[in-house]
């Protein structure tokens, strides 16, 4: 279908912006919204402007990134234990990133439940411990407290002090489970965020955890799977219910620039994540 089309018509255009998919197109674009990626940045460059002035104003100086590539080191380096976990993050904080996700929900499929979470709790400590107090430390289970939200809240209980700024996919989406949590840490006055939604396919399934009460406070669309103006549409859903948006990203040097251009000109995207892929393919100075 895109085969000789003019780039400039793929979408419609206002002010030398991309506010939406021309009609000819939609079909296609919505059902493959990844390839707001290449398009983008194709007609980035036959209209010399980068992607983010393709999209707005700028939002900010810089985006601030997190490094999400800090996995089970202490499962995989026995011999190193919890150490092999410090020494990436304290790495992850030599290179600069002002944020890290650990990995964890050790209990559900990689340990014993119960040594699973002491694992989990002892990890984040001993990071928290080694980072200071200014590196955002991230957390995300991978729904691996799906089946046992008490272990789930004796997690965020017990490294407390170790000021979480994000839970992500402590369990799957339910608006059920995520009002109790929610209910239980307002009751604890816990100013972890809950972060979700990197499986979710249709902005639409966001509004329960928006409105009539705010459940998740930052929405997590996969950058590829909705591209840039199906996350844009997420970002916009999320500011008047008090929410952000940082979209999913994963094994995709191309979703990590797609989601700095995103952030530098949405003022409710404040980051993205790097998984650290490179593509030999990708010129991006």
């Amino acid at each position: 279908s895109l085969l000789g089309a003019d780039p400039m018509a793929v979408y419609t255009m206002e002010n030398g912006r991309i506010v939406g998919r021309a009609p000819a197109y939609a079909p296609l674009l919505e059902k493959h919204m990844h390839l707001d990626g290449p398009l983008f940045d194709l007609i980035g460059k036959l209209s010399g402007r980068p992607c983010w002035k393709l999209i707005g104003e700028a939002a900010r100086e810089r985006v601030e990134v997190y490094d999400g590539t800090l996995y089970f080191s202490d499962v995989w380096f026995q011999d190193r234990g919890v150490r092999a976990v410090v020494e990436e993050a304290e790495e992850a904080v030599r290179k600069g990133y002002l944020g890290i996700k650990l990995k964890i929900g050790r209990g559900s499929k990689w340990m014993e439940k119960e040594a699973g979470l002491r694992r989990d709790i002892e990890v984040i400590k001993a990071v928290r411990t080694a980072v200071g107090p200014k590196t955002k430390i991230l957390v995300d289970p991978n729904n691996g407290y799906r089946n046992d939200f008490e272990g789930g809240w004796r997690l965020l209980s017990e490294t407390r002090p170790a000021n979480l700024y994000w839970m992500e996919e402590i369990f799957p989406e339910d608006v059920e489970q995520y009002t109790r949590l929610r209910q239980r840490m307002a009751q604890a006055g816990m100013k972890t965020l809950i972060a979700d939604g990197e499986n979710v396919r249709d902005p639409r399934q966001f509004e329960p955890y928006l409105k009539p009460k705010l459940l998740v406070d930052v929405l997590q669309m996969d950058i590829r799977r909705g591209g840039f103006l199906t996350n844009l549409e997420v970002a916009r859903m999320a500011k008047p219910a008090g929410a952000i948006a940082v979209p999913h990203n994963w094994a995709s040097q191309v979703g990590f620039l797609m989601g700095l251009h995103l952030a530098k000109a949405v003022e409710n995207v404040p980051a993205a994540e790097h998984d650290r892929s490179t593509c030999d393919a990708i010129i991006a100075e």
